[in-house]
């Protein structure tokens, strides 16, 4: 199916994300300039399906910040193939989760000219981009591996699986699947993938083969793959003497041997810690004082303490929680702080995480938050979880409940469709919409209530 889109849509679309996201349903996009067209076109969206062309006059609206093509004439009723291109348009928007809303909407519709089983993959195909991990979407991932093709298709799901519940005995058999079945066509990054999980998993003959064969493929692929539980593993056993092989180890080493350091200091001071989010609620308040009074401060990301956000949220900093992949987050390595917080990675999973934290001075602590902290979330809320709930949620797996007064800053529930805003920066950005952001206000309820529960 192709689509030509009208002239007037240009300026609210970008032409190569809307064709990525068409890609998956074999579809593709291109803007008709006005020129080529009749007064009575100009406002039309062209659609080419089996050598038909149809012209549908449609207009655009701005639904919660993003933008959607809808019918000039309702009362024709809903629109199948608008609503399909709308879904994509919505991913081209990093809007993931609306998209699969208006996909559910398209599947319960049933309507030509999409079959059900299309719409199906279609929606696999969102649930995979988006992390959603309710158990509907879980059974999804289980039998798209099962019927996967191709072996990049087998790993995507994997990936997933692997981020939600960990090493378990079943995906470690599907792992081993992985490797018999795409034997012959598995690429050297895929295979150093599946030896990473067998490393977790304690697999340490079967990872360590699985990566020595990855290797014969491309002798390039160590460097090009640097996973630090397997890295470890084969600095361990001799496989690798390389400078940078060592470096990953050594930090391996060192992130293993602090893992302790601080959840007993958050158990030691359960009584006077307080966590300090983004949001911009905390204008105004004057928490300066509360904040700076406090014996283990924990920020988030960017954390601006400069005058004058520093009369509300103060100044102090104990533990910086980062995401790494946020290419905006500042280091602040100039200021006062003992423990960098990683939210966003695993000594196991992640490839190359090592790179993002090469920079970090060793007078830090580093400190992953801790798998099983990420995957109970993930699993609770059916989504992919922001580094502040992980963390408030590691934090209550120590000292068994929140104080409300100690957990400022937080307005999941109250955050636009799309959108993020901090306390310096309260115009909100657009984001990628990964967080469910009322499942998580929902949970952090849970876990503020548990004080006088």
């Amino acid at each position: 199916m192709q689509f030509y889109l009208p002239d007037f849509s240009r300026a609210y679309i970008d032409i190569k994300k809307l064709n990525s996201s068409l890609k998956s349903a074999s579809s593709s996009a291109e803007f008709v300039s006005s020129r080529y067209l009749s007064e009575s076109e100009r406002n039309s969206l062209f659609v080419e399906e089996a050598g038909m062309l149809t012209a549908i006059p449609v207009g655009l609206d701005d639904c919660d910040g993003y933008w959607v093509f809808r019918a000039a004439d309702a009362s024709n009723g809903p629109n199948s193939v608008i609503d399909f291109l709308n879904i994509s348009f919505l991913e081209a928007q990093t809007a993931v989760r609306p998209a699969r809303a208006q996909l559910a909407a398209l599947l319960d519709r049933d309507e030509p000219p999409f079959t059900h089983e299309f719409l199906e993959r279609l929606a696999l195909h969102l649930s995979v981009k988006g992390s959603f991990y309710e158990p509907s979407d879980i059974e999804h991932y289980k039998e798209a591996f099962e019927r996967a093709a191709t072996c990049g298709d087998a790993v995507t799901i994997l990936k997933k699986l692997w981020r939600v519940f960990g090493p378990t005995v079943w995906l470690t058999d599907n792992f081993n699947k992985l490797l018999s079945k795409f034997s012959s066509s598995i690429t050297s990054s895929d295979m150093m993938f599946a030896a990473a999980y067998l490393c977790e998993a304690g697999e340490y003959s079967k990872s360590i083969k699985a990566a020595l064969e990855a290797k014969k493929k491309r002798k390039e692929t160590w460097s090009e793959n640097r996973y630090l539980g397997l890295i470890n593993l084969l600095v361990k056993e001799g496989h690798v003497t390389e400078p940078w092989a060592l470096s990953y180890s050594s930090l391996f080493d060192r992130i293993v041997s602090q893992a302790h350091i601080f959840p007993e200091e958050i158990s030691e001071n359960r009584d006077d810690l307080i966590v300090v989010g983004n949001s911009p609620t905390l204008l105004g308040t004057r928490a300066a004082e509360q904040i700076n009074a406090s014996n283990l401060v924990i920020r988030f990301n960017t954390a601006e303490t400069s005058f004058p956000y520093s009369i509300d949220v103060g100044t102090k900093t104990d533990a910086l929680v980062l995401n790494p992949d946020y290419s905006q987050t500042r280091r602040f390595f100039g200021r006062p702080c003992k423990h960098i917080i990683v939210s966003n990675g695993d000594l196991y999973s992640s490839k190359n995480i090592g790179a993002k934290l090469h920079d970090f001075p060793s007078q830090y602590l580093i400190h992953f938050i801790p798998p099983q902290i990420d995957r109970y979330v993930t699993q609770k809320i059916g989504a992919s979880p922001s580094s502040g709930l992980k963390m408030l949620y590691w934090i209550y797996s120590v000292v068994g409940a929140l104080d409300p007064d100690r957990v400022l800053g937080f307005s999941m529930g109250n955050q636009p469709l799309g959108h993020a805003s901090s306390y310096s920066k309260p115009v909100p950005t657009k984001m990628p919409i990964v967080h469910d952001w009322n499942a998580e206000q929902d949970f952090l309820q849970e876990l503020l209530e548990s004080k006088n529960g």
